[in-house]
């Protein structure tokens, strides 16, 4: 394939010029005119605010129709709490993101609230690994933290500490925790799209831990905020697929081939957390 160009060191971090991405990314041509005859508008700042209500409206109606919490999972409460992040400098957008991510809670950790709840059924390893415990119990911190106080939220992570803990004990280790080494998988460049398709998954899953690390209350493993700074490093020196080579970025970010072809990646879905059937 033809020579990259040359990253922009002052960008501080390794991102592609739009000449160096494949063909197959590029906007049609029809696309170009229009983008090319867009006006810019005279306050951006306004601008932006206007596309993300609307793009924050689009979300709760989506998010809102019949059995979409269901269906989604962890992912619903993300995204409404992501509006909560964003909307820092709109209260109304926080104040609502807070509401409906409050709602979506309690009705996703519902199985963990009842009182009767036979502890046997909760707090396995892999609610940690393949389910939405670590998404539940970070974002129920968070709700606490940010929301007018809630007697139902604080039950709830109470209830969900409790889970999460039982599942860290029932993992044990960072390594059954992780499903798989971290010394050896960190210590492996990336050579093919199946290994592209799970940096994707490690990093969902190295979200989840920085949020299961932010509570005091729970008791992760050993070694578990060195693997997080080992995989973020691991990340910076590595890109994902480009054009069918697996790329790498050097410390003048360069980007450099490793000089195996990979193919094009398989279309993949990766749930937060979600392990390689390998591992």
């Amino acid at each position: 394939s033809e020579a990259m160009p040359a990253w922009d060191a002052s960008q501080g971090v390794c991102v592609p010029p739009g000449a160096a991405l494949p063909a197959s990314w590029a906007p049609s041509t029809e696309l170009q005119k229009k983008l090319a005859n867009i006006s810019i508008a005279g306050n951006l700042s306004s601008a932006a605010e206007a596309a993300a209500r609307g793009a924050y409206s689009e979300l709760v109606d989506f998010i809102g129709r019949a059995g979409m919490v269901e269906t989604l999972g962890g992912d619903a409460l993300e995204a409404i709490i992501n509006g909560a992040f964003a909307g820092s400098n709109m209260p109304d957008i926080q104040t609502h993101a807070l509401a409906e991510g409050t709602d979506i809670l309690l009705e996703l950790a519902a199985p963990y609230l009842d009182p009767q709840q036979d502890s046997r059924e909760v707090g396995k390893c892999s609610e940690l690994q393949d389910g939405d415990l670590a998404t539940l119990v970070s974002y129920a911190l968070y709700i606490k933290q940010q929301a007018p106080h809630n007697a139902t939220v604080d039950f709830a992570l109470e209830r969900l500490e409790k889970a999460t803990n039982l599942a860290l004990v029932a993992c044990g280790t960072l390594q059954e925790l992780l499903g798989f080494e971290p010394s050896s998988r960190l210590g492996t460049p990336p050579v093919s799209a199946e290994d592209a398709a799970n940096m994707f998954g490690m990093g969902m899953q190295g979200v989840d831990l920085i949020g299961l690390l932010a509570n005091p209350r729970l008791q992760v493993p050993s070694g578990t905020l060195d693997y997080v700074a080992d995989f973020w490093n691991y990340l910076s020196r590595h890109l994902l697929i480009l054009e069918g080579e697996l790329l790498r970025c050097d410390g003048a970010h360069r980007a450099r081939s490793l000089g195996r072809v990979c193919g094009p990646p398989s279309p993949v879905r990766l749930h937060r957390g979600e392990r390689r059937a390998d591992a």
